[in-house]
């Protein structure tokens, strides 16, 4: 089986264009918690929108594929959870903790 290397694409200034978008997304979260996997964003529908939140996402799994995002919706909120490998925890502590 092969291993994803834990490796961000980005260039050093797109990193920090990057992790702005990543902070003014976190600011919106009315709950953020690491978890055993990585992390969990919970959202109002009426802080953020799915499209908003699906393409960060999207572009952030092409500049660092060992990351995995699931979305999920209901009536009452968004919620994002990030997972990674254990040697990348800090990484997605950093994006969304």
């Amino acid at each position: 089986m092969s291993r994803i290397s834990i490796v961000c694409t980005l260039s050093a200034a797109d990193r920090v264009v990057r992790a702005d978008e990543w902070q003014q997304l976190k600011a919106k979260a009315i709950r953020r918690e690491l978890t055993n996997e990585g992390a969990r964003l919970t959202f109002t529908p009426a802080t953020v929108t799915a499209s908003a939140v699906a393409d960060l996402v999207a572009r952030e799994v092409t500049c660092c594929p060992f990351l995995s995002f699931t979305l999920s919706i209901t009536a009452q909120d968004l919620v994002l959870t990030v997972a990674a490998p254990d040697d990348a925890r800090e990484i997605v502590a950093a994006l969304v903790g």
